[in-house]
């Protein structure tokens, strides 16, 4: 759901009976509901309004134009142009509705050679973008940085950008996994793994609490390698608030 900001007070929503009797309900597109005279626009993912590429985004099916780019994507990662997908799936991660959503593709591949076939699962990130060319702008400085990183031959911190897909605003990245795995039952998803978190101990009823060091720390030295690279990115500068 999304509202107007004049709408709000704290927590709740102000509309006058007048306002509420006279609504008109309008439908533009499946799944977004808008009402325009109360600023209110409900609308069931993954359609947005704001993000109309999103839908397209999460199909991976075969017939998808999707799907001929997740696989040139996992070639490019793997440096073989004969793996084949043989099945894909698109999961959420982080979605900020009307700006960009972060996806997680798994993507199971086959590779023929004479009478074996070789079998493996790879995973990749998307990040879809409410503007093409922001889209093509951040590629291009993660293409930049990641091949001064290479260039340095210093540890890894940047993943591989692989592929951009303009026509849905959609970057492709290698997935850089924790050493816990994508899937472990251990492993937080997004910002969380920078959190501090508890953890029961084995005896008694006390609790742990437990500081991502690693975590923190790998972060840091990305962020110091980020602002002294000699890469400049184009347009001003975007903050934690934006």
């Amino acid at each position: 759901m999304v509202v107007d900001e004049a709408a709000l007070v704290g927590t709740r929503l102000r509309f006058s009976t007048e306002q509420l009797q006279q609504a008109r309900v309008e439908t533009r597109a499946p799944g977004i509901l808008t009402i325009p005279t109360l600023a209110l626009v409900v609308q069931v993912f993954p359609a947005d309004n704001a993000l109309p590429t999103l839908t397209t985004s999460l199909r991976t099916a075969h017939e998808e134009p999707l799907f001929a780019e997740l696989e040139a994507a996992a070639r490019t990662q793997l440096g073989d142009p004969d793996w084949h997908i043989c099945g894909a799936r698109a999961d959420p991660v982080r979605y900020k509705p009307g700006s960009r959503c972060l996806i997680r593709y798994t993507l199971k591949l086959e590779k023929v050679s004479g009478e074996r076939v070789a079998r493996q699962e790879l995973s990749i990130f998307g990040k879809v973008y409410s503007d093409p060319e922001k889209a093509r702008a951040i590629q291009a400085a993660m293409q930049q940085l990641y091949a001064q990183q290479m260039q340095e031959g210093s540890q890894p911190i940047f993943p591989r950008p692989l592929r951009t897909v303009e026509t849905l605003g959609l970057t492709l990245n290698q997935a850089v996994e924790s050493n816990q795995g994508a899937h472990s039952k251990g492993c937080r998803p997004g910002l969380q793994v920078l959190r501090p978190h508890s953890t029961r101990a084995v005896e008694g009823g006390t609790l742990d609490v437990v500081i991502p060091g690693e975590e923190l720390c790998a972060t840091a030295i990305a962020l110091a390698r980020l602002h002294t690279s000699a890469v400049r990115l184009e347009g001003p500068l975007r903050t934690g608030a934006k």
